[in-house]
């Protein structure tokens, strides 16, 4: 579920600066051998990523995101990932 970005008027410098920040959260299931019991396996995940618009000398557009996320399997303990990207729009 990704909600309305929260734009900001006075976040940096003329020369670089944030323009909106966007919250999402996610979470999925995927189950396999659905017909047999005792092959079966589950496995869960859920987690959340922010995404953060920022502009460098009005011209250069980056999009920072940091998440992260625990994934859940009957009989494991709970994995935890973490990540962060920085994409270049122009």
């Amino acid at each position: 579920m990704t909600v309305p970005p929260l734009r900001f008027s006075r976040a940096g410098t003329p020369g670089f600066y944030l323009t909106w920040m966007r919250p999402s959260v996610f979470a999925t299931a995927l189950v396999t051998n659905l017909d047999a019991r005792v092959g079966r396996r589950t496995v869960s995940n859920a987690g959340a990523q922010l995404d953060f618009r920022l502009s460098a000398l009005s011209t250069l557009d980056l999009t920072l995101s940091v998440g992260g996320a625990v994934a859940f399997e009957d009989g494991s303990r709970p994995r935890r990932e973490a990540m962060v990207s920085l994409k270049v729009l122009r």
